[in-house]
Protein backbone atom coordinates (compact mmCIF):
# COMPACT_ATOMS: atom_id res chain seq x y z
CA UNK A 1 0.00 0.00 0.00
CA UNK A 2 1.46 2.98 -0.72
CA UNK A 3 -0.20 6.45 -1.19
CA UNK A 4 0.96 9.83 -1.55
CA UNK A 5 -0.43 13.23 -1.56
CA UNK A 6 -0.98 14.89 -5.18
CA UNK A 7 1.38 17.89 -5.64
CA UNK A 8 -0.35 21.86 -5.59
CA UNK A 9 -1.96 22.80 -8.55
CA UNK A 10 -0.30 26.16 -9.97
CA UNK A 11 -2.85 28.33 -8.26
CA UNK A 12 -2.45 26.87 -4.66
CA UNK A 13 1.74 27.56 -4.82
CA UNK A 14 3.05 31.11 -3.98
CA UNK A 15 4.15 31.65 -7.27
CA UNK A 16 1.17 30.31 -8.49
CA UNK A 17 -0.98 33.11 -6.61
CA UNK A 18 1.88 35.71 -7.25
CA UNK A 19 1.38 34.59 -11.52
CA UNK A 20 -2.33 35.14 -11.19
CA UNK A 21 -1.76 38.93 -9.29
CA UNK A 22 0.92 39.69 -11.82
CA UNK A 23 -1.59 38.68 -14.73
CA UNK A 24 -4.32 40.49 -13.16
CA UNK A 25 -2.33 43.96 -12.32
CA UNK A 26 -0.77 44.26 -15.92
CA UNK A 27 -4.18 43.80 -17.59
CA UNK A 28 -5.06 46.78 -15.44
CA UNK A 29 -2.17 48.98 -16.53
CA UNK A 30 -2.69 48.08 -20.47
CA UNK A 31 -5.96 49.00 -19.82
CA UNK A 32 -4.99 52.25 -17.93
CA UNK A 33 -2.48 52.72 -21.08
CA UNK A 34 -4.86 52.32 -23.76
CA UNK A 35 -7.41 54.78 -21.76
CA UNK A 36 -4.54 57.30 -21.27
CA UNK A 37 -3.23 57.04 -25.11
CA UNK A 38 -6.91 57.63 -26.39
CA UNK A 39 -7.42 60.63 -24.45
CA UNK A 40 -4.01 62.01 -24.27
CA UNK A 41 -3.57 65.94 -25.91
CA UNK A 42 -2.51 65.35 -29.91
CA UNK A 43 -0.33 68.37 -29.37
CA UNK A 44 1.66 67.47 -26.27
CA UNK A 45 1.82 63.67 -26.30
CA UNK A 46 3.06 61.81 -23.16
CA UNK A 47 6.43 61.05 -22.09
CA UNK A 48 6.64 57.60 -23.01
CA UNK A 49 9.63 56.60 -20.28
CA UNK A 50 7.41 56.42 -17.55
CA UNK A 51 5.47 53.22 -19.28
CA UNK A 52 8.26 51.73 -20.39
CA UNK A 53 10.15 51.24 -16.95
CA UNK A 54 6.63 50.36 -15.54
CA UNK A 55 7.30 47.41 -18.53
CA UNK A 56 10.54 46.68 -17.20
CA UNK A 57 9.56 46.47 -13.63
CA UNK A 58 6.80 43.84 -15.14
CA UNK A 59 9.09 41.66 -17.11
CA UNK A 60 11.58 40.99 -14.25
CA UNK A 61 8.68 40.88 -11.78
CA UNK A 62 7.14 37.83 -13.51
CA UNK A 63 10.97 36.17 -14.12
CA UNK A 64 11.56 36.07 -10.79
CA UNK A 65 8.28 34.07 -10.24
CA UNK A 66 8.85 31.84 -13.18
CA UNK A 67 12.30 31.55 -11.37
CA UNK A 68 10.05 30.36 -7.92
CA UNK A 69 8.11 28.02 -9.69
CA UNK A 70 11.10 26.27 -10.95
CA UNK A 71 12.60 26.08 -7.45
CA UNK A 72 9.36 24.91 -6.37
CA UNK A 73 9.32 21.86 -8.96
CA UNK A 74 13.04 21.22 -7.20
CA UNK A 75 11.78 20.94 -3.90
CA UNK A 76 8.26 18.66 -4.75
CA UNK A 77 11.20 15.95 -6.89
CA UNK A 78 13.15 15.81 -3.75
CA UNK A 79 10.09 15.03 -1.87
CA UNK A 80 9.17 12.49 -3.90
CA UNK A 81 13.05 11.26 -3.64
CA UNK A 82 12.71 11.10 -0.21
CA UNK A 83 9.14 9.01 -0.52
CA UNK A 84 11.47 6.40 -2.66
CA UNK A 85 13.95 5.99 -0.27
CA UNK A 86 11.37 4.57 2.65
CA UNK A 87 9.92 2.11 -0.13
CA UNK A 88 13.52 0.05 0.78
CA UNK A 89 11.56 -0.97 3.97
CA UNK A 90 8.95 -2.69 2.84
CA UNK A 91 8.68 -5.89 3.90
CA UNK A 92 11.51 -5.39 6.10
CA UNK A 93 11.28 -5.98 9.71
CA UNK A 94 12.05 -3.24 11.70
CA UNK A 95 11.94 -2.18 15.96
CA UNK A 96 10.53 1.13 16.65
CA UNK A 97 10.41 2.98 19.29
CA UNK A 98 7.38 3.27 21.12
CA UNK A 99 4.65 0.54 22.46
CA UNK A 100 2.04 0.65 20.18
CA UNK A 101 1.53 -1.85 17.73
CA UNK A 102 -1.09 -3.92 15.98
CA UNK A 103 -1.68 -7.34 17.01
CA UNK A 104 -2.96 -10.25 13.82
CA UNK A 105 -3.41 -13.24 15.80
CA UNK A 106 0.72 -14.01 15.03
CA UNK A 107 3.39 -13.46 18.35
CA UNK A 108 4.78 -9.96 18.07
CA UNK A 109 7.93 -8.96 20.00
CA UNK A 110 8.58 -5.84 22.04
CA UNK A 111 11.37 -4.84 24.37
CA UNK A 112 11.79 -2.60 27.76
CA UNK A 113 14.71 -0.87 28.99
CA UNK A 114 15.35 -0.81 32.62
CA UNK A 115 17.76 1.22 34.37
CA UNK A 116 19.27 0.41 37.67
CA UNK A 117 17.82 1.11 41.16
CA UNK A 118 14.53 -0.77 40.16
CA UNK A 119 12.63 -2.72 42.67
CA UNK A 120 10.40 -3.93 41.09
CA UNK A 121 9.20 -3.63 36.82
CA UNK A 122 5.22 -4.21 35.61
CA UNK A 123 4.91 -5.13 32.06
CA UNK A 124 1.34 -4.62 30.29
CA UNK A 125 -0.94 -4.93 27.37
CA UNK A 126 -3.34 -2.47 27.13
CA UNK A 127 -6.47 -2.48 23.89
CA UNK A 128 -7.39 0.50 22.45
CA UNK A 129 -9.53 1.47 24.70
CA UNK A 130 -7.32 1.83 27.18
CA UNK A 131 -7.77 -1.82 29.26
CA UNK A 132 -5.09 -3.79 30.78
CA UNK A 133 -5.62 -7.11 28.98
CA UNK A 134 -2.16 -8.87 30.10
CA UNK A 135 0.13 -8.40 32.81
CA UNK A 136 3.29 -9.50 33.60
CA UNK A 137 6.29 -9.33 36.44
CA UNK A 138 9.35 -7.87 34.41
CA UNK A 139 12.89 -7.87 35.02
CA UNK A 140 14.84 -5.14 37.13
CA UNK A 141 18.03 -5.94 35.70
CA UNK A 142 19.45 -3.10 34.60
CA UNK A 143 19.59 -3.33 30.59
CA UNK A 144 17.38 -4.14 27.42
CA UNK A 145 14.62 -7.13 28.02
CA UNK A 146 12.38 -8.48 25.49
CA UNK A 147 9.12 -10.26 25.51
CA UNK A 148 6.99 -11.97 22.79
CA UNK A 149 3.18 -11.78 23.63
CA UNK A 150 0.88 -14.40 21.72
CA UNK A 151 -2.06 -12.54 22.28
CA UNK A 152 -2.61 -14.72 25.01
CA UNK A 153 -4.71 -12.36 28.04
CA UNK A 154 -4.32 -12.95 31.72
CA UNK A 155 -7.59 -14.48 31.98
CA UNK A 156 -6.09 -17.29 29.54
CA UNK A 157 -8.17 -16.50 26.64
CA UNK A 158 -6.92 -14.95 23.20
CA UNK A 159 -6.87 -11.04 22.14
CA UNK A 160 -8.84 -10.27 19.70
CA UNK A 161 -7.07 -8.66 16.63
CA UNK A 162 -6.36 -4.63 16.82
CA UNK A 163 -4.34 -1.67 18.17
CA UNK A 164 -2.54 -2.51 21.63
CA UNK A 165 0.26 -0.89 23.60
CA UNK A 166 2.81 -2.09 25.89
CA UNK A 167 3.64 -0.30 28.94
CA UNK A 168 6.27 -1.02 31.01
CA UNK A 169 6.92 0.77 34.41
CA UNK A 170 9.63 0.12 36.93
CA UNK A 171 8.46 0.44 41.39
CA UNK A 172 11.24 2.46 42.61
CA UNK A 173 12.58 1.94 46.45
CA UNK A 174 10.13 4.20 47.51
CA UNK A 175 7.24 2.88 45.97
CA UNK A 176 7.09 5.52 42.79
CA UNK A 177 6.24 4.05 39.40
CA UNK A 178 7.95 5.34 36.32
CA UNK A 179 7.50 4.52 32.77
CA UNK A 180 10.09 3.06 31.13
CA UNK A 181 10.68 2.99 27.28
CA UNK A 182 9.51 0.58 25.22
CA UNK A 183 9.93 -0.67 21.53
CA UNK A 184 8.41 -2.71 19.41
CA UNK A 185 8.65 -4.95 16.25
CA UNK A 186 6.34 -5.33 12.68
CA UNK A 187 7.11 -5.67 9.57
CA UNK A 188 6.49 -2.96 7.38
CA UNK A 189 3.23 -3.33 4.89
CA UNK A 190 3.21 0.26 3.27
CA UNK A 191 4.19 3.70 3.39
CA UNK A 192 2.38 6.74 2.90
CA UNK A 193 3.09 10.62 2.56
CA UNK A 194 0.57 12.88 3.68
CA UNK A 195 1.18 17.07 4.40
CA UNK A 196 4.59 16.31 2.95
CA UNK A 197 5.52 13.85 6.14
CA UNK A 198 6.64 10.49 4.95
CA UNK A 199 5.18 7.47 7.37
CA UNK A 200 5.74 4.07 7.26
CA UNK A 201 2.79 1.63 7.96
CA UNK A 202 3.27 -1.55 10.37
CA UNK A 203 -0.56 -2.95 10.15
CA UNK A 204 -2.44 0.00 11.29
CA UNK A 205 0.36 2.00 13.17
CA UNK A 206 2.12 4.96 11.22
CA UNK A 207 5.75 5.59 12.75
CA UNK A 208 8.49 7.92 11.78
CA UNK A 209 11.37 6.55 9.68
CA UNK A 210 13.07 7.99 12.67
CA UNK A 211 12.07 6.28 15.12
CA UNK A 212 13.55 2.92 13.26
CA UNK A 213 15.81 1.65 15.62
CA UNK A 214 16.72 -1.58 13.91
CA UNK A 215 16.36 -3.47 10.81
CA UNK A 216 16.25 -7.58 10.26
CA UNK A 217 15.57 -9.20 7.24
CA UNK A 218 12.09 -11.48 7.25
CA UNK A 219 12.18 -14.86 6.41
CA UNK A 220 10.55 -14.10 2.81
CA UNK A 221 13.99 -12.11 2.43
Amino acid sequence: MISATSSATATDTASGQATVQINQTFDDFLQLLVTQLKNQDPVSPMDPTEFTNQLVSFSQVEQQIHTNQNLEELIALQSDTWLGQPLDYLGQSVEVVGGTFTYDDEPVEMSYGVSSGAAGVVVQIVNSAGTTVYQEAGSTTAGRHTLTWDGTTSDGDYAPPGLYRVVASAVTSDGEMAELATATQGVVTGVESLDGETRLLIGGVAIDPADIIAVRQTDEN
